[in-house]
């Protein structure tokens, strides 16, 4: 049997197999247990077809450029600046108590269909900008929309 490790640096993610390095692109489901998803963390050529975390902020540039075509974080209460800003993959976001989006979080996502939230109170300048496909999004409960 074979020992797996998952590490991850800005520029490349590794599974170590005993003694052998190799580069691996992720297309799994991934499950992230954690308060904050630290920024830049996912950032690039990361593969995700399904992301789930307890999480209650994603960072600045978290996902920016990431391969990810589902999200799910239920606890998330924030979403910082540019944090999936071009994941043009990504289609569904379900974060049913998401507040606040902040800048150009969701920018260029170009196939984003559906952002499910319930609490949504904020949104920062271009949060959903590009985002050409967005036909569902609950805004019943924002307060502030901010400009550029």
């Amino acid at each position: 049997n074979s020992t797996l490790q998952f590490s991850s640096t800005p520029k490349k993610r590794m599974i170590q197999t005993d003694n052998i390095n190799q580069l691996i692109q992720l297309q799994a489901k991934f499950q992230l247990n954690c308060k904050i998803i630290k920024a830049k963390l996912f950032e690039g050529d990361f593969r995700i077809v399904f992301f789930e975390s307890n999480c209650a902020e994603i960072s600045e540039g978290a996902f920016q450029n990431a391969f990810v075509k589902s999200v799910h974080v239920s606890q998330c209460a924030k979403i910082c600046s540019q944090a999936f800003m071009s994941c043009s993959n990504l289609k569904l976001v379900n974060a049913k108590n998401l507040q606040h989006i902040g800048l150009q979080a969701f920018k260029n996502c170009f196939n984003l269909v559906m952002v499910k939230s319930f609490r949504l109170k904020e949104i920062d300048a271009e949060g959903f900008a590009s985002c050409f496909n967005l036909q569902k999004i609950d805004l019943s409960k924002v307060e502030t929309v901010k400009e550029k």
